[in-house]
């Protein structure tokens, strides 16, 4: 995590140096993109979403989570990643994601 941050603070410069790292999220938008192209078949998903903006939202709450964890755990007296709230998370982030590519909104 601290990683992250610090190559964000660098503007991505030595990121951009290791051309394989280009590929590790490959494997995860080749299955949103097989779930959205299927859900937009059916007619059960939005067209106007694609599997990157999916992979942001995903990313986003769980590196909240993690960067986060001392400074919302203290204010709010919650572990964010205490083990036995794990299965809540997660159908919390699986509730947003399907309500917001979902057709009925």
């Amino acid at each position: 995590m601290r990683l992250v941050s610090i190559e964000n603070i660098h503007r991505g410069n030595f990121i951009r140096r290791l051309d394989s790292l280009r590929e590790l999220n490959q494997p995860a938008l080749g299955v949103l993109d097989g779930v959205l192209e299927r859900g937009r078949a059916d007619g059960s998903l939005r067209d106007d979403v694609d599997a990157l903006d999916v992979h942001l939202v995903i990313s986003s709450y769980c590196f909240f989570q993690v960067a986060n964890q001392y400074t919302f755990g203290y204010l709010f007296d919650r572990d964010l990643l205490a083990a036995d709230r794990r299965d809540h998370y997660r159908a919390m982030i699986g509730d947003v994601v399907v309500g917001w590519v979902g057709r009925e909104r």
